[in-house]
């Protein structure tokens, strides 16, 4: 398991990249304009956590983010379900564009709380014209994975 932030700017590059060299890995990518961690914030940089064994990977598409998150709570149930729970976290990238990051997380709250499974994760940083532009795949601001 591979999960990296990267700046918009450089973000298909990074992630072509990376796919090249890990073709049969699970990539989770996020865009970002900074990223925080104990060493203090940096900007415009590539930051990457790599798992080699031991990883199971489950997820999800959650619609309505804006407007009705809970209804897919059954999402993030069933994608619990298809792993083991010891030693998991939920990881969450939403949109700052979406502005419902806070409703979302509250969502996912509400449901890992039930299972003992913490929520990570941060905003996704990228501008209405990259958003615009397309990035890597599909993408919605009412959507989150």
């Amino acid at each position: 398991l591979i999960i990296f932030l990267a700046p918009m700017s450089r973000f298909k590059e990074i992630h072509r990249l990376i796919v090249e060299k890990f073709p049969s890995t699970t990539i989770i990518g996020s865009s970002t304009s900074y990223v925080y961690s104990n060493t203090g914030v940096s900007v415009d940089s590539v930051t990457a956590a790599i798992f080699e064994d031991g990883v199971e990977v489950s997820g999800g598409v959650i619609r309505e983010i804006n407007r009705y998150p809970m209804k897919y709570a059954g999402v993030v149930k069933a994608a619990a379900e298809s792993v083991p729970l010891n030693n998991t976290i939920c990881m969450e990238f939403t949109s700052a564009l979406s502005m419902s990051e806070e409703l979302f997380v509250a969502t996912l709250n509400s449901v890992c709380e039930e299972i003992n499974v913490p929520v990570v994760g941060g905003c996704a940083g990228l501008s209405l014209k990259e958003f615009k532009d397309g990035i890597v795949g599909r993408f919605s601001l009412d959507w989150c994975i």
